[in-house]
C-alpha cells in the first residue's frame, strides 16, 4: 500500500469513508538555539494532531 506524506490540515480532515476506520498523527515540532556575547538562549516547542475516526485531539507540548 502507497501511502503519502500528509500535512496537519489533511490529518484533520479525514473522515471514515463506508463503515472503515482512519487514524492518523501529525507531529511537528522546533528547537533553536543561539549565543550572543555570551548569553545564551534557546527556545522549543511541537504540536501534535491525532485523528481517531474523525475526532481530532491537538496538543502543544515542549519537547
Amino acid at each position: 500500500m502507497n501511502n503519502p506524506q500528509t500535512g496537519v490540515s489533511d490529518v484533520r480532515s479525514l473522515k471514515p469513508q463506508g463503515g472503515g476506520h482512519v487514524y492518523a498523527e501529525s507531529d511537528v515540532n522546533f528547537k533553536s538555539s543561539s549565543s550572543n556575547n555570551g548569553q545564551y538562549a534557546s527556545q522549543s516547542g511541537g504540536h501534535k494532531v491525532i485523528n481517531n475516526d474523525g475526532a481530532v485531539s491537538e496538543y502543544d507540548y515542549k519537547p
